[in-house]
């Protein structure tokens, strides 16, 4: 699932911060079952940091397929 932001925290207890969008520091964001792939660019290259779940304290995101689930619920 793509995602507008997202904020991790890994078991080290460093904390990452991405967004996307024009004022963003991220390409895309995708959260899968067991990863989340961050794409930004580095020095100009396309680059990719994946973080395994399993080495994750816990994450929050925010994305357009949950706006509109709980929009109306709102």
């Amino acid at each position: 699932m793509a995602v507008d932001w997202i904020r991790i925290r890994d078991i080290l207890g460093a904390e990452h911060t991405y967004t996307t969008g024009p004022r963003g520091n991220a390409i895309d964001i995708r959260v899968s079952e067991r990863k989340i792939t961050v794409t930004y660019l580095r020095n100009g290259t396309p680059a990719q940091r994946v973080f395994l779940k399993s080495n994750i304290v816990y994450y929050e995101y925010s994305s357009e397929h949950l706006r509109k689930k709980y929009e109306r619920q709102v």
